[in-house]
């Protein structure tokens, strides 16, 4: 547990009770303020007001991800089922499984949702700094924080 750090008395920041100011507290305090630095102290479980937002924006990327691969499977298996009826009538009308087998695999809207749906499966899961900046963001747009190069700065507001 980080201990407690008591501010001076020339401090109002930390005296003010608002939405904000408990995630403003813990970014005034943390120890460094770089975006890798404050998502490995949330995984040490520091930070508690900053991981829950950052933890409900990994969830949310996490549904909206496998729905987009939800749908793209969906979109590859239709292909794959257009291919193989494609490639059936064609055998049946003469043409080399040689040339069939070829097409269907130089096809290529079916590579591309074959590469989506992998790259969709092989996104990271959890929560990464994309999702702190997203927390941040309505402290950003206030003016109460300044984020640049993947570094935090409390601003003097």
């Amino acid at each position: 547990m980080i201990p407690r750090i008591v501010c001076p008395p020339w401090c109002d920041r930390c005296q003010v009770e608002s939405e904000d100011s408990k995630l403003l507290n813990e970014l005034a305090h943390a120890a460094s303020k770089s975006l890798q630095d404050l998502l490995r102290d949330m995984r040490l479980g520091h930070h508690p007001n900053l991981r829950d937002q950052a933890t409900d924006n990994s969830q949310q990327r996490t549904e909206e991800r496998n729905q987009q691969l939800k749908e793209a499977e969906e979109n590859l298996r239709h292909r794959q089922e257009e291919l193989s009826l494609s490639a059936t009538q064609e055998l049946l009308e003469g043409q080399k499984w040689q040339e069939v087998a070829k097409k269907i695999l130089d096809d290529k809207l079916r590579q591309h949702l074959e590469e989506e749906v992998l790259s969709l499966k092989t996104q990271n899961e959890g929560m990464n700094t994309q999702d702190i900046e997203k927390a941040l963001k309505q402290l950003v747009d206030k003016g109460y924080l300044d984020l640049e190069g993947g570094k935090l700065k409390v601003t003097p507001q």
